[in-house]
């Protein structure tokens, strides 16, 4: 089981890297982009050559990426569609140029005009991308908590998008403190993965954000919290890390810290691990 965390790419992808080992991550998750903005910077040649060959010498991952923000496939306006369709274009060949498997992305909001249209856009949008991108790169939707008009805060609504493509690079990225905002009590692990596994399949699931919440069950509101610090609480992440379904994912810490509180964080779950 890889466990890490969100790295910052602003002094380039070998120095994320570097942050990485620091803590003792054995994976790590990374923005393709500013993740409120829509240009990207450019990766050299040498330094992706570089990145691939030490991601392949230390067995490290796989790591993740994460498209900025500003995506929304689901919306209204025809040049917000547009824009992320191009940038997710972009954003997947710049993972596979620097050998990563896995893109996360947002599933986006309808913008008011209802759940059911929002959901036909955002899987005609990611058929476009799809039909494109290296066969060797998926797109992990991420679950989310149901904050205003957000789709893909249900099983259900991912299970809808997943069937209507059948798309072997389109997978899941869950997130323990949207699930739980969402409605979904993480605190019984159990029994909720055989809820995903019964409604979305569990082969579908890539990826885990794993994050305490500030707010309560069914609060429909985004608000990260250290692990321990939230409504979670660490017994939960103790019972979440030891199951043997979750065994197989990368784990991304995307809890308000820097490098120490994470390496602490990370340290702490590898010992649930072994328990």
């Amino acid at each position: 089981m890889p466990i890490g965390a969100h790295m910052t790419i602003g002094k380039g992808v070998n120095k994320a890297l570097d942050d990485a080992l620091s803590i003792g991550a054995d994976t790590m998750q990374i923005f393709t982009r500013n993740p409120r903005g829509g240009k990207a910077k450019e990766i050299g040649e040498d330094e992706a050559r570089l990145f691939r060959r030490r991601i392949e010498e230390l067995n490290f991952g796989p790591w993740i990426a994460h498209a900025p923000y500003t995506v929304n496939l689901s919306s209204v306006k025809e040049e917000v569609r547009e824009f992320g369709i191009q940038t997710l274009k972009e954003d997947l060949k710049r993972v596979d140029f620097l050998g990563g498997q896995y893109l996360v992305v947002h599933s986006g909001a309808h913008t008011g005009q209802g759940t059911a249209k929002g959901l036909e856009l955002l899987a005609e949008a990611l058929e476009e991308i799809l039909a494109q991108s290296p066969p060797t790169v998926s797109i992990l939707l991420e679950g989310m908590s149901g904050s205003g008009s957000e789709l893909g805060a249900t099983l259900e609504q991912l299970k809808w998008v997943l069937g209507k493509l059948d798309k072997p690079n389109l997978g899941v990225c869950l997130d323990t403190a949207h699930l739980f905002a969402a409605g979904y009590d993480v605190r019984r692990w159990e029994k909720l993965w055989q809820n995903i596994d019964e409604i979305i399949g569990e082969k579908y699931v890539k990826a885990m954000h794993i994050n305490d919440s500030v707010v309560d069950l069914a609060s429909h509101k985004d608000r990260h919290a250290p692990l321990g610090g939230g409504m979670i609480g660490l017994e939960a992440f103790a019972e979440i890390v030891k199951h043997e379904q979750v065994r197989r994912l990368p784990l991304i810490l995307e809890t308000p810290n820097e490098l120490a509180g994470w390496e602490k964080e990370i340290a702490l779950l590898r010992k649930y691990q072994k328990v």
